[in-house]
C-alpha cells in the first residue's frame, strides 16, 4: 500500500509516509491547542451524487454542518468506479491530547496467577499431564475416528489428502498406545501457575514463556503466553504478551464450531430490545466487565464498544437461525484510557517488514469479553503496553476542516488501484464513524518502543465489486480504520506497518 502511494503526487506536503518522531513533536508542542471543531466542516451531498450511478463529481458538494458532529458526503475518484460515502458521526474527546512513550509489556507467574484466580472462579482445570486420564482419551479417540472415517469417504475426490489421512492414522495409534496405560481419573487440578520458558533459538532471540490449562470436558481453556527480551533482525516473531479464558461449558451446541452471528449494537444501553432474551441489559454487562477488569487491576481500561452477539454453533456461520436462547452473549471491547483520553484498536499487529520479507511484529494492544447471563464465555487481553513518559501533555493538532482535506485527497490515492484488479469494476468506501483518539505508532524497522499520538481514524467498509455477480464482495478494512491521519502532523499513518 505504502509503494503505491508513493508513486502518486503527493497532495500537500505536509501529507508524508514516514514519520519523524522529534519533528512531530517539536510540531504539537509549537502553539497553543486550538478548539478542535470550531472550523466550519465542509459536509452534506446533494441528492443526485449519493446515486453511485451519478456523473462522477469534482469533489463533494459541500454545505455547512455544525461543529463536524456528524458528516455527510459523497464523492468519486479519478474513476467514476471508485466512490466515497460518508455519514458519520465524529468522535472526539474534549480533553487535552497528550503524545506518551510507551514499550511492550511482559507477564510474569504472578501476573498470571492473579488472572487465573479471577477467571476460572475456583473452576477445576488441568494441565495436559493430568489430562491423560481415559475418559479425556476415549473422547479424543473418539473424534479422531470420526474424522478418518470422514477422509476414507472422500478418497476419490480432488481435495483428499494421504498425508492427512496417514497423520491422523499415526495419531489414532498415539492415543490408543497412551489409553492403555492412562489412569481411569485425572490428575490434581491447577493451583498454582508458572510460566515455562523455552531457550532462544537460530530464530530468535525471544525468550517465550507459556502456560496452559484445560477442564476435563475440554471445554473450558485458559492459556498465557510472553514474548520478550529482544529479537533478530531477520527472525518472524511476535512481539507481546497474552493471557485467554474461554468458557464455552455454558452455550448450548448443535456442533461443535462456533460462529459469532452479529445482532446490534447495543453500546451503553439501558434497557433491551423485544428480541434480546437476555436477562442482563447491556450496561449492567459493561459494568459487570469492568468490575472483572478491575479485579484484574486493568482499571485504566474501559468498555467502548458492546455488540449484542447470537453464538451460531450450527457450523454455519451465516445462518440466521437462533434457536437457544442461552447462545446469546454481549461482545465488549476495551480501550485504554490515557489521562480519560481513549486509545484505538487496530486489529492484528504492526510489521518492520512486509509479506514477502517477513520480520518482527508488535501486537496492538486489547482486551475483550463475551459475558453472558451466566458469566464469561470468553475473554482476552493482548500484548499489554507499558507507559514510560508524556512527551507533550496537550498537543497542537491541526484543525479539523485540513484533516477532511487530506482525506478527501487520499483515499483515493490509497484504493483506487484496487480497480485494477482482474474482475473488479467498483470500488465502494462507505465511512460510518470518524473518531479522533490516542494510537500506538512505532519507529520505523523498531518495535522495542514506540509513541501513543493523537489520531484521527475514519473506520468503515472498503467493499470490491466483481462483474461476475456470482462472486462475493471483497471487504478491505475489517477491524481497521480506512484511513489513519497523524492529527499534529497530518501524515498518513499504516496501521500494517504502526508508523
Amino acid at each position: 500500500m505504502l509503494l503505491l502511494c508513493a508513486c502518486q503526487p503527493t497532495p500537500e506536503t505536509e501529507v508524508v509516509i514516514q514519520k519523524d518522531f522529534d519533528r512531530m513533536i517539536e510540531q504539537a508542542k509549537a502553539t497553543p491547542v486550538p478548539e478542535i471543531g470550531t472550523d466550519t466542516v465542509q459536509a452534506i451531498t446533494s441528492p443526485e451524487n449519493r446515486n453511485p450511478d451519478a456523473v462522477p463529481s469534482d469533489g463533494p458538494t459541500e454545505t455547512e454542518a455544525p461543529k463536524g458532529e456528524h458528516i455527510r458526503e459523497s464523492f468519486t475518484g479519478k474513476n467514476e468506479a471508485f466512490t466515497v460515502e460518508i455519514d458519520a458521526d465524529v468522535i472526539k474527546p474534549d480533553l487535552p491530547m497528550p503524545i506518551v512513550r510507551v514499550y511492550p509489556g511482559d507477564i510474569d507467574d504472578a501476573t498470571v496467577q492473579r488472572f487465573f484466580d479471577v477467571l476460572t472462579e475456583g473452576q477445576k482445570l488441568y494441565t495436559e499431564d493430568g489430562l491423560n486420564c481415559k475418559p479425556v482419551l476415549e473422547r479424543r479417540i473418539a473424534k479422531v475416528m470420526e474424522e478418518i472415517a470422514s477422509m476414507e469417504s472422500i478418497k476419490d475426490d480432488p481435495l483428499f489428502s494421504q498425508e492427512s489421512l496417514d497423520d491422523s492414522q499415526h495419531y489414532l495409534r498415539q492415543l490408543q498406545r497412551q489409553y492403555k496405560k492412562a489412569p481411569d481419573e485425572p490428575g490434581a487440578p491447577v493451583e498454582t501457575v508458572h510460566l515455562t520458558y523455552n531457550e532462544p533459538t537460530k530464530y530468535t532471540d525471544f525468550v517465550s514463556g507459556y502456560f496452559q490449562c484445560t477442564g476435563i470436558d475440554e471445554n473450558i481453556h485458559f492459556f498465557a503466553d510472553t514474548n520478550w527480551k529482544g529479537v533478530k533482525g531477520d527472525a518472524f516473531s511476535v512481539r507481546g504478551a497474552r493471557i485467554v479464558f474461554d468458557n464455552i461449558s455454558m452455550l448450548v451446541f448443535d456442533k461443535m464450531t462456533i460462529h459469532d452471528t452479529y445482532c446490534a449494537d447495543v453500546t451503553g444501553q439501558t434497557t433491551k430490545t423485544a428480541d434480546n432474551p437476555m436477562l442482563l441489559t447491556p450496561r449492567e454487562a459493561e459494568m459487570k466487565a469492568a468490575a472483572i477488569a478491575a479485579a484484574l487491576g486493568l482499571s485504566d481500561m474501559a468498555p467502548t464498544e458492546t455488540l449484542l452477539i447470537y453464538e451460531n454453533t450450527t457450523g454455519e456461520p451465516n445462518s440466521t437461525v437462533r434457536s437457544h436462547p442461552e447462545n446469546y452473549v454481549y461482545s465488549i471491547s476495551f480501550s485504554r484510557l490515557v489521562n480519560g483520553v481513549p486509545v484505538a484498536r487496530p486489529t492484528g499487529e504492526s510489521s518492520t517488514g512486509d509479506e514477502a520479507n517477513p520480520r518482527p511484529t508488535w501486537v496492538y494492544e486489547s482486551l475483550y469479553m463475551k459475558i453472558g447471563d451466566s458469566g464469561i464465555v470468553f475473554f482476552s487481553y493482548d500484548a499489554p503496553l507499558v507507559l514510560e513518559n508524556t512527551l507533550v501533555e496537550n498537543a497542537t493538532l491541526k484543525p479539523f476542516s485540513k484533516i477532511m482535506d487530506i482525506f478527501r485527497k487520499m483515499v483515493p490515492v490509497v484504493y483506487e488501484y484496487e480497480l485494477n484488479r482482474e474482475g473488479v469494476n467498483r470500488v465502494e468506501c462507505r465511512v460510518e464513524r470518524i473518531t479522533l483518539s490516542l494510537q500506538r505508532v512505532a519507529e520505523q524497522d523498531n518495535i522495542e518502543s514506540g509513541l501513543l499520538i493523537p489520531v484521527w481514524n475514519f473506520w468503515g467498509d472498503v467493499t470490491c465489486l466483481y462483474t461476475d455477480s456470482d462472486r462475493s464482495p471483497w471487504e478491505l478494512t475489517r477491524g481497521s480504520p480506512m484511513l489513519s491521519i497523524d492529527a499534529v502532523t497530518g501524515s498518513i499513518i499504516d496501521p500494517k506497518k504502526g508508523y
